[in-house]
């Protein structure tokens, strides 16, 4: 009986000790976790913000190279002066971000002249107004260890804040253009490329190879040679890939290309078609005019199939070669436009020069008498 009590006493003792580990460890995470909460409440309470907005309606900037305002509208960011141009949203929407809840790292109070932080003649500025009418005035001086000095229009004790806002508005208003783009080119998909230019016009086209499919070999086999134990071979085992070749057509007269090599580069080029910039979203007659796109005999179409499965199109004129800004320079870009778009884009030389530089003759040479 004694050894019996004395295992029952040894539990209870346990028992305790265990109550009374759990009791200080829980008390223990209460202890860090409202420690926590109390640095966090202490950190919040020191954090120095300049501007809080619930939502932020106009935005204007002036980065000292472009001036521009930009106004929301059912929640869509547009150039105010001109409301239809294909503005790229993230870029308003990172400085709506930003200027939102701007926050400095310190305040300057009882520091230097503002001149001495560039904050005399500010470098850049930025006005905010919330849907409210509340409007707020960002100057921005000199920069010191990755941040930026700033006032507040009509306040006189300066901030540093990060280099955010100051990068976000380092651009001009093509910089921040939504181009023009194309489908999704590639062999599988493309059809035909009809070409114009000072040699005439031609067009190349994808024709299917009438081939014969393993199914039709296992049947004349068959045929031939009846073997009661020959297994049934699957249609979908013995389907095989339509093969393609590549035709001309000029003057009513198809011909088989014989550059196989050429060909796949023109194919190469047309899957890495792109516009490289735009001049201006929308050209007057002058100014295609001027640009060589009002009318052109260099153009490219390209008949493709869509991601909806449906047969589509697009042309391309191809203008003037872009003067060089600087004498004897070469830019090596061309003007081009969408046939019913105005816009006035550059493409790059090559890729001009691959697609339209070349006359139906060129794809009917043989590789080996290049």
């Amino acid at each position: 009986m004694s050894k019996r009590k004395n295992l029952i006493v040894l539990l209870i003792v346990l028992i305790a000790m265990l109550a009374a580990y759990c009791g200080i460890s829980a008390y223990s995470d209460y202890a860090a976790q409202k420690k926590e909460e109390r640095e966090q409440e202490e950190s919040e309470q020191n954090r120095i913000w300049i501007t809080n907005f619930d939502e932020v309606k106009e935005i204007s900037y002036d980065n000292g190279t472009a001036q521009l305002s930009f106004v929301k509208e059912d929640d869509e960011w547009k150039y105010k002066e001109l409301t239809d141009f294909p503005l790229t949203q993230s870029y308003l929407t990172k400085i709506e971000d930003t200027v939102s809840h701007l926050e400095a790292s310190r305040r300057l109070e009882g520091g230097d002249e503002l001149k001495d932080y560039g904050l005399d003649e500010p470098q850049a500025t930025v006005t905010v107004t919330d849907d409210a009418g509340n409007t707020v005035t960002l100057e921005i001086g000199d920069s010191v260890n990755s941040e930026y000095y700033l006032l507040v229009e009509g306040e006189d004790v300066p901030y540093t804040v990060a280099s955010t806002l100051y990068s976000n508005i380092q651009y001009d208003l093509y910089d921040m253009i939504e181009m023009e783009e194309f489908p999704d080119l590639s062999e599988d998909n493309i059809l035909a490329v009809e070409v114009s230019n000072e040699t005439g016009s031609y067009v190349l086209e994808k024709r299917e190879v009438e081939t014969a499919t393993a199914a039709d070999a296992t049947a004349a086999d068959a045929a031939a040679e009846p073997d009661e134990n020959q297994e049934e071979t699957s249609e979908e085992e013995t389907e095989a890939e339509p093969e393609y070749e590549w035709y001309l057509s000029q003057d009513g007269k198809r011909s088989k290309v014989e550059n196989e090599s050429m060909m796949d580069d023109l194919l190469d080029d047309l899957e890495d078609l792109a516009f490289e910039e735009c001049e201006n979203y929308k050209g007057s007659e002058e100014e295609l005019k001027n640009a060589g796109l009002s009318k052109s005999e260099t153009t490219f179409t390209v008949i493709y199939i869509d991601e909806d499965g449906e047969e589509a199109h697009f042309t391309v004129l191809i203008g003037e070669k872009k003067p060089s800004e600087e004498e004897g320079g070469d830019t090596k870009l061309y003007y081009a436009r969408f046939d019913d778009s105005k816009a006035i884009n550059l493409m790059k030389e090559d890729l001009v020069t691959s697609i339209t530089g070349s006359g139906a003759d060129d794809y009917l040479k043989s590789e080996e008498t290049e």
